[in-house]
């Protein structure tokens, strides 16, 4: 099998409007945290795993939600990818990583009597194909 190269980049700030950033980048088992301003760029080869996370506006604890989600599609990662997979396999594996996602935020919010929440958009490069979710 040959590897495709890939060149990536990615970059947040926290904008006009907040005064925190929610955004946690995952860029192929590299997280980048929330901070003020941030950017990346470099180069992969396929397969490789892609997503940005968003705190939901208007919840208290959006940044944390956003983590959980990067931090638990590291454990997920590399089974996610995996070259033998087929396209039913990886879509079975992110919906169990979505599901493990969300159990881990709702029983934060449980435990702690608050709301949060979190977009997700994720996409994964295989030699084959390109799958956005």
């Amino acid at each position: 099998m040959i590897n495709t190269k890939i060149f990536f980049s990615c970059r947040s700030d926290v904008g006009l409007v907040r005064k925190n950033n929610e955004d946690n980048f995952f860029c192929n088992g590299e997280i980048l945290k929330n901070q003020d301003k941030f950017s990346l760029s470099g180069n992969s080869e396929s397969p490789s795993i892609f997503a940005i996370c968003d705190g939901m506006g208007g919840e208290a604890h959006g940044e944390l939600a956003s983590f959980i989600a990067v931090s638990t599609l590291k454990e997920y990662s590399e089974k996610t990818k995996s070259a033998a997979l087929s396209l039913n396999q990886i879509d079975e594996a992110v919906q169990v990583f979505i599901t493990d996602t969300n159990n881990k935020i709702c029983k934060i919010m449980r435990e702690n009597s608050f709301r949060m929440g979190t977009t997700l958009a994720l996409v994964i490069i295989s030699e084959s194909c390109v799958k956005a979710y």
